[in-house]
């Protein structure tokens, strides 16, 4: 539990400042009777505020640091991927973001997916020096080193009071690259996480259970459980700090999609959390000891906190010596985009990443070919209008991969489309059009303006990781593999554009859809 923060009382005015003026936290008890818990999740290694201005780990610090002068029970926790998402985790490995996890004083942290990015072995390299205790109740490791890192679950006593604190992780299956999960064996997140809860609070006498979770608000994809499943199931689970779906979940059930209340199987109210991407929101929970009631607040990580940011000179230096490494590369012009193209909904950068597949090809690939699939989830920003940099694509495209070409059957073709079609669609090259109704059921499949069939085949080029049935994508490991690549698919999208700029071209795309939902 975090230790009160002595002030100044120049600091200390400045805090009123922020807690008042600008309505960052609601005033409550100081008495032991109330347990503030902060929680943020899927942060992705934005180290330095965003495009937008919002983010950024030091005014994180800032907002912890006032919440805890505010009010001494605070307990900071963060719900899983610290990592991948800027070039800070592509050039360094993790030594930014999972150093700052201390320097922030996060009491407990989760494991997200995006952690095994690099293998188990490169995730104990750095995951391994950092002291706040990491939970983990559904995993077990091979590895004794890396099991030994983590504990189930933990409690404190606060007021009187034992409140339970358990992680909770994503099942890796279909999600996670094989390779780099190897050793690791998962347990559902519902079983586990109730008959933890019941030996919390029946044997090991919890007043107060809080799951932290890296499963998804709701489920999003096949045969993956998130907080909801949990939650309707368990009968001993008060309060859920989530992560991994990326869900802005608003107080007082303010989003009629993500609902803050959801009832247990006893009708009892859990008020589940989660902060959204890219750290630029932290949710603070109140919890009244004595009568359980908890309410939580949404609250701005942005320039607002930047007076008192300042204050952290040391950590700023030590950043900046990372930043200047990659200022480098963001100094190196590679092409001009002439749009901005979203990366997902609508899913404009992937569509436009397949029709550069298409069109690089020739320069890896000459056997036949009728389209090219990317996942959405592999395309990690919106690609702006203007320069793109070196330092940029690298942000973009941060998985090692290689270009694969598969010969797949028309019917487990459609089969991945279907999986495509549940998360809002992927990237497709131009000549596909696919719809599909509200089931999700594929209802028309064309490809190049001919009817997809079952048992015909299709040469797809794509990567490996979906080839292999990475991103749920089950059906592609029917396929035979005709063609694989030895460089890394970035080195060929970077090869791509700079053939363009060379041309006096500029990265561009059509917009146009190519799934369709159709009432």
């Amino acid at each position: 539990m975090s230790k009160n923060c002595q002030m100044s009382n120049v600091n200390c005015q400045l805090l009123k400042h922020i807690l008042v003026a600008v309505l960052f936290v609601v005033s409550v008890s100081a008495s032991a009777e109330h347990l503030t818990i902060v929680g943020i999740n899927d942060t992705h290694s934005m180290v330095l505020p965003d495009t937008d201005g919002k983010g950024g780990f030091l005014r994180q610090r800032a907002l912890l640091d006032s919440v805890r002068a505010a009010d001494k029970n605070v307990i900071a926790v963060h719900a899983g991927d610290a990592v991948q998402g800027t070039p800070f985790f592509n050039y360094f490995g993790g030594e930014v973001e999972y150093q700052s996890l201390d320097s922030l004083g996060f009491d407990y942290i989760i494991l997200g997916n995006h952690e095994f990015d690099n293998g188990i072995l490169e995730l104990y390299k750095y995951y391994s020096r950092v002291k706040a205790p990491k939970l983990c109740a559904n995993y077990k490791f091979s590895d004794p080193r890396m099991q030994q890192l983590f504990k189930p679950y933990d409690i404190v006593s606060i007021g009187g009071k034992r409140v339970a604190f358990m992680g909770i992780n994503v099942n890796p299956e279909g999600l996670l690259n094989a390779d780099n999960i190897k050793g690791l064996t998962y347990t559902s997140a519902v079983k586990a996480a109730n008959e933890l809860a019941r030996e919390l609070k029946e044997e090991k006498k919890a007043d107060y259970v809080v799951m932290v979770s890296h499963i998804g608000y709701r489920q999003e994809d096949p045969g993956q459980e998130a907080d909801i499943d949990v939650i309707k199931e368990s009968e001993y689970i008060d309060i859920v700090v989530g992560g991994h779906s990326h869900t802005v979940i608003k107080p007082n059930n303010g989003s009629a999609d993500a609902p803050s209340v959801v009832k247990n199987k006893n009708g009892k109210d859990v008020l589940i959390t989660q902060t959204g991407i890219y750290g630029k929101r932290m949710t603070i929970i109140d919890l009244d000891l004595e009568t359980g009631e908890v309410s939580h607040k949404l609250v701005w990580i942005d320039s607002r906190l930047d007076q008192r940011a300042a204050e952290y000179k040391a950590m700023a230096e030590w950043i900046n010596g990372f930043r200047k490494v990659i200022d480098e590369d963001n100094s190196r012009i590679i092409c001009y985009s002439a749009q901005k193209l979203m990366n997902r909904e609508p899913n404009e950068a992937p569509a436009w990443l397949a029709d550069a597949m298409m069109d690089m090809r020739s320069d890896f690939y000459t056997g036949k070919l009728d389209g090219a699939v990317i996942n959405k989830g592999g395309i990690r920003h919106p690609i702006p209008e203007g320069a793109i940099s070196e330092g940029f694509l690298k942000g973009l495209l941060p998985f090692y991969n290689n270009f694969e070409v598969i010969k797949v059957s028309g019917k487990d073709l459609k089969e991945a489309l279907k999986v495509m079609a549940l998360r809002g669609g992927d990237g497709l090259s131009r000549g596909f059009h696919v719809e599909y109704d509200a089931d999700f059921n594929i209802i028309k499949a064309t490809l190049n303006g001919k009817p997809i069939k079952d048992k015909k085949n299709y040469y797809i080029l794509t990567i490996y990781y979906l080839a292999t049935g990475g991103d749920f994508l089950e059906s592609f490991k029917n396929g035979k593999v005709i063609y694989r690549d030895d460089k890394n698919y970035l080195d060929r999208v970077r090869d791509y554009l700079l053939k363009l700029n060379r041309k006096k071209m500029k990265l561009e795309h059509d917009k146009s859809s190519r799934m369709f939902l159709v009432n």
